[in-house]
């Protein structure tokens, strides 16, 4: 399941980068960039997981020390894309600030590794950095859509594909609440296997995260692309309103 969402993101990914070169907007690419990068932290598990099970090696705390740094890099780049969707890409001091968390945390957490020292407190930090963007960017997208139904309720498209940007970002605060119960399965283990869904220390909630994270990259590709089945939708539900 993890190969599987990780291929899936890279898929969407490359189709957004390669509609920018047809079309050449900073959202496309930017987009295709940050969802290619959150493929790259999902592919590690598999990899790594894969290692331990032909007996090469156990990195367990490494390999999810690169994953939530290389998510905090997409992060940025998630960032950037919402700076430019709903703030017309003006930046303050807090936006700065996330910045400055997000691209430390990466080498913060292998620099604590290799020396034996506990990541859980810099991992919270980029947890708390996560939630705020992705919460930011579905609250902007109600805002946003709030004004567009007063000032143009006739661009329905329009109004779409704020809402799929919006769900974007709540599926991927899903994607990190399913990844911490996995986390947390030293804690939990007892009450994981009186639910039965634990096997050899993995639990649903892996799946579920690599589920979450390929729809939520889905949303966000909507919201940027609208498919010709649902531009198509859309008028035909607007011409049966108007009738």
């Amino acid at each position: 399941m993890g190969i599987i969402g990780s291929l899936f993101t890279f898929f969407i990914s490359f189709t957004l980068l390669r509609k920018y070169f047809q079309k050449k907007t900073t959202l496309r690419l930017k987009a295709g960039i940050t969802i290619f990068i959150f493929g790259a932290a999902l592919i590690i598990d598999p990899i790594f997981l894969s290692l331990r099970a032909m007996e090469v090696g156990d990195w367990v705390g490494l390999q999810s020390n690169i994953s939530f740094g290389l998510l905090a890099i997409g992060n940025i780049g998630l960032l950037m894309f919402i700076r430019e969707v709903f703030y017309k890409n003006e930046y303050n001091w807090k936006v700065y600030l996330i910045i400055g968390i997000e691209i430390s945390i990466l080498p913060l957490v292998l620099i604590l590794h290799y020396q034996g020292i506990d990541t859980i407190y810099v991992l919270f930090i980029h947890l708390l950095a996560s939630f705020t963007i992705y919460i930011s960017q579905f609250y902007q997208s109600i805002q946003l859509g709030r004004k567009m139904r007063i000032e143009a309720p006739e661009n329905v498209e329009g109004l779409t594909a704020i809402r799929y940007i919006g769900l974007s970002g709540i599926f991927l605060l899903l994607t990190y609440v399913s990844f911490i119960m996995q986390e947390l399965v030293f804690l939990l283990r007892d009450v994981y296997e009186k639910l039965n869904i634990i096997q050899e220390g993995a639990t649903i909630f892996i799946p579920l995260g690599f589920f979450l994270a390929g729809l939520s990259a889905y949303l966000l590709y909507v919201g940027l692309i609208l498919p010709k089945w649902l531009r198509s939708y859309l008028r035909k539900r607007t011409d049966k309103e108007n009738l």
